[in-house]
């Protein structure tokens, strides 16, 4: 079973820059619209809390849209290993956060107002912590989060969003 999600849940107690996201799925397309004035993005949350995907290389799927001045979605892939305990519903996640950073393995992605094939191999994710690269039999999700900056307190003034994600699947 496959949840779809919006994370984090946004209202306006939780940022007044902050807008609630539509999120709809019609015939396969994912489209996300609102505003990001924080931290915000979404993803696939796994039912099972962990899916042995070894047997693929990777995943691909299509994106397109407005997602900022960046024009770049962050892709995690997220692991048992690079997760508090907190953040999976079956308690799966074993980071200790006292002794790490607890950060899932990511990849920048460009996104263009058309509609753009994306394909990437588990080796192209990195930066997590304490494991740098996905153990692909330790996925428990996937999250495309927004840029956002806060630097020293001072935050990106709020932006509109609406990207469209469509046939993803994983590389045999």
């Amino acid at each position: 079973m496959v949840h779809l999600m919006s994370i984090p849940k946004i209202d306006q107690k939780q940022s007044k820059h902050s807008r609630t996201r539509s999120v709809k799925v019609t015939a396969g397309q994912w489209k996300i619209s609102g505003s990001v004035g924080d931290w915000s993005g979404f993803g696939l949350w796994l039912g099972a809390c962990t899916a042995d995907m070894s047997a693929y290389k990777g995943l691909a799927f299509d994106i397109g849209g407005r997602v900022g001045r960046s024009d770049q979605v962050t892709l995690f892939v997220n692991t048992g290993p690079d997760s508090v305990p907190e953040q999976c519903r079956s308690n799966v996640g074993n980071c200790d956060a006292k002794a790490n950073r607890c950060t899932s393995p990511s990849h920048k992605i460009l996104v263009n107002s058309e509609m753009t094939h994306v394909q990437l191999l588990w080796s192209d994710f990195n930066g997590g912590s304490p494991r740098s690269t996905p153990d692909p039999t330790e996925i428990i999700g996937l999250t495309w989060a927004f840029d956002w900056t806060d630097w020293g307190g001072k935050k990106s003034d709020p932006y509109p969003v609406d990207v469209t994600v469509d046939n993803i699947r994983l590389i045999e």
